[in-house]
């Protein structure tokens, strides 16, 4: 209700949470949570990890993109090996957004 008071149509939900949007447990637990309470359209983003490159796009028609962090955020999203990126560059859809998120 405060994101239409304030004019905003859609809210997009970041992965970098606890615990991290970044298996299918979790995302489903996140989804559940955002269409009992939203009152707006909303998306989630499916956290790129260390280690689950090889099952994002099982998840890609459910999330709203990709999300990798290349630098510094809070939990365990950080990729900081440029292998990991190319592991998941190769296995995300290519018609489907990747997001990502480097501060320096």
């Amino acid at each position: 209700a405060a994101a239409l008071a304030g004019g905003c149509t859609m809210v997009l939900a970041m992965p970098n949470t606890n615990p991290a949007i970044c298996s299918h447990e979790v995302f489903l637990q996140a989804d559940a949570l955002a269409s009992s309470k939203a009152r707006c359209d909303y998306g989630i983003f499916f956290g790129a990890g260390p280690d689950n490159a090889a099952h994002v796009a099982s998840y890609a028609s459910e999330a709203c993109a990709l999300k990798m962090y290349l630098d510094q955020t809070f939990g365990s999203l950080r990729l900081d090996d440029q292998t990991l990126w190319m592991e998941h560059f190769q296995h995300w859809p290519k018609h489907m957004p990747i997001c990502a998120h480097s501060e320096s």
